[in-house]
């Protein structure tokens, strides 16, 4: 606010309201201090989460027993272009041999010749088209698709092809006309490839010498199979299967199958101690940072501080955290992660030893594997880790409940700040006014005083001469 200045003497109006104001903003600066403070907890609060998260993805790299065996395992095709491997379970350390027989197909139907797409046939009967699977002589419907029936009655060729690919077959089959000099030929492609996509087309009713010409029931078969419908079909070590999809998982390795093979290729699983070991580092390596976090922000003792002392809460994670890491969670041998050189230091910091745990997964990596990750619907100690972690960090768990609490406040003390600041300028006004006017009107008696003092003067001056 610009300052009001005084013509009088009387009083130094500016030095006085400045010395009140300060006075009044006593109150404002104190409670902006507390705003401060607040949100100082809520940092150190969100950093804290962040070093909760940082260890509990350490914990969840190695909490299935597959990602304690991706950590261990490597596996290396001879021809990754044709077969792509990764580890997905517990491999045999060795070499085998895969290869792609097959890719998926598409199946193709062709019918008898005809001598022209667009003249009558001159056929009745009605023909049923249904997709599924074949098994020698055995068809299964896919349940999410439903059989069309197709009326031959008065049709050409090129009838029955808009009249299939106008119906709900459509998404899944492809009619066309061939013509070549024979004549002409009704085709039906699967739109999609593999063995579930096959298709079968039988006689609704009596069958007769008509409806032969349009179907394919692996009977009465009017239609020839030009291609049949075929899944992804492969060798591994001599055992000969098919899958839907491209990956196929086996003995702990999945298989990308990415083209037919010529020649068998060699796939090569071996340990990988180091890679294990260095899961394990991280995650030692996560708890230290998170321990020195804690102790820093929420020091325990009287002659220490930090933004978060005397947070119980925040203490009880280190507590909580310690009693999860030394429970006995592995099977018997391996019960705890002290068996594999993982254990407390003195100071309460974690350490690895790593010659130690290199010797016990190299001479029983199994147990490692149920201990780190459980077994048989039992949780490992670092899935147990991670749910405890989870807990800290849940909306209503001691961090989030603590974060949601100081956030409420610091909206109540901004709300507060904003209305002690709307007030001030109009303190500081009617203290400008109420002491200039009181400056004013001192200022003036002391010009009455003046004048009463030189008119007493006047008056004794006058009497001394009489």
């Amino acid at each position: 606010m610009t300052a009001i200045t005084s013509s009088g003497s009387a009083i130094d109006v500016q030095t006085l309201v400045t010395q009140l104001m300060s006075l009044e903003k006593a109150p404002y600066n104190k409670l902006n201090n507390k705003i401060t403070s607040t949100q100082s907890k809520i940092s150190a609060l969100g950093n804290l989460k962040s070093k909760l998260s940082t260890l509990q993805s350490a914990a969840n790299a190695l909490s299935t027993p597959e990602k304690v065996s991706k950590a261990s395992f490597t596996v290396e095709s001879s021809n990754s272009a044709l077969v792509g491997v990764s580890v997905s379970g517990t491999p045999v350390a060795g070499t085998g041999s895969f290869s792609v027989d097959g890719l998926p197909a598409k199946q193709v139907l062709k019918s008898a010749i005809f001598s022209g797409s667009s003249a009558d046939m001159g056929l009745s009967g009605v023909v049923r088209l249904e997709l599924g699977s074949w098994a020698g002589a055995a068809f299964t419907a896919k349940a999410s698709s439903a059989a069309v029936d197709i009326d031959l009655t008065g049709k050409s060729l090129d009838a029955l092809v808009s009249e299939i690919n106008a119906s709900t077959a459509s998404s899944s089959v492809l009619a066309s006309v061939e013509t070549d000099a024979l004549g002409s030929r009704l085709v039906l492609t699967s739109k999609v490839a593999g063995a579930s996509e096959a298709m079968k087309l039988s006689a609704v009713g009596v069958a007769s010498s008509d409806t032969d010409n349009f179907t394919f029931d692996k009977v009465r078969a009017g239609m020839q199979e030009a291609a049949a419908a075929a899944d992804y079909s492969y060798t591994l070590n001599g055992v000969v299967g098919t899958s839907k999809s491209a990956t196929v998982s086996l003995s702990g390795i999945t298989y990308t199958m990415k083209a037919v093979t010529t020649a068998p290729v060699s796939v090569t699983v071996s340990g990988n101690t180091s890679g294990l070991l260095e899961k394990l580092k991280s995650f030692v390596d996560g708890y230290n940072t998170l321990r020195s976090h804690i102790n820093a922000v929420a020091p325990v003792g009287p002659e220490t501080t930090g933004v978060l002392k005397g947070e119980l809460g925040i203490v009880n994670i280190v507590y909580g955290l310690r009693k999860t890491l030394v429970s006995e969670s592995g099977p018997v041998g391996l019960k705890q992660l002290t068996m594999l050189g993982i254990k407390f230091e003195k100071d309460g910091a974690l350490s690895l030893d790593e010659d130690v745990a290199k010797s016990v997964i190299q001479d029983d990596y199994s147990k490692v594997q149920h201990l780190l990750a459980g077994a048989s619907g039992t949780k490992g100690v670092m899935d147990l880790v991670y749910d405890k972690v989870a807990d800290f960090l849940s909306s209503d768990g001691v961090l989030g409940s603590r974060t949601d609490g100081l956030t409420r406040l610091q909206a109540s003390q901004k709300k507060k700040l904003a209305a002690m600041e709307a007030r001030l300028p109009k303190i500081e006004a009617t203290l400008y006014n109420k002491y200039s006017r009181l400056d004013a009107a001192l200022s003036s008696m002391q010009v009455t005083m003046a004048s009463l003092k030189s008119s007493l003067a006047s008056i004794s001056n006058s009497n001394s001469s009489n």
